[in-house]
């Protein structure tokens, strides 16, 4: 049923090359103004996660790859960063499938489309982060994996894409 607009496809899919990109973004669009509505801006982040999930379960090739990077980069950040003390270091682990890559070493079970965008995500929060405080993986996920931005950018800030994700619907508004 949710399903009804775009087809089902196992495959990479790039922006800009199928209908089905535009559609799902159509259908990304409808939902947020829908849930702008019944729900607070608390749950925004929450909202925004599940439908990058969905996005990522049923129209990206190798999620298994994005979601291993993701998860792996914020245990890294949140937790061993930190005993690392050093930046350089702890920014060459989170680039290493990147580095991998441009090498030619052939692990195609680390490599997805987004890599080196969403690698210089996580250096960015890496580099940014207080280790005083904790970040919250629905936060650090949507930031790394934002749709609109996933695949053309821009770079943008964790702590100012945290801050907009905590007043999303409030922010929502037709354009003038």
């Amino acid at each position: 049923p949710l399903f009804v607009l775009v087809r089902i496809r196992a495959i990479l899919m790039l922006p800009f090359t199928d209908i089905d990109f535009f559609l799902f973004a159509l259908l990304y669009v409808v939902i947020m103004w829908v849930f702008k509505f019944l729900l607070q801006d608390e749950h925004y982040p929450l909202v925004t996660s599940v439908i990058t999930s969905v996005y990522f379960a049923f129209y990206f090739r190798y999620s298994a790859a994005l979601l291993g990077y993701v998860a792996g980069s914020y245990l890294f950040t949140s937790y061993l960063a930190k005993n690392a003390n050093h930046k350089l270091w702890s920014s060459a682990i989170l680039f290493l499938p990147m580095i991998l890559f441009k090498l030619h070493v052939e692990m195609p079970f680390i490599y997805f489309a987004g890599l080196s965008f969403v690698s210089f995500r996580a250096v960015q929060v890496l580099l940014d982060h207080d280790y005083k405080s904790k970040i919250s993986f629905t936060d650090y996920f949507n930031f790394l994996c934002f749709i609109p931005s996933f695949y053309i950018g821009p770079l943008d800030l964790f702590k100012r894409f945290s801050e907009n994700s905590r007043t999303g619907f409030t922010q929502m508004n037709p354009v003038n």
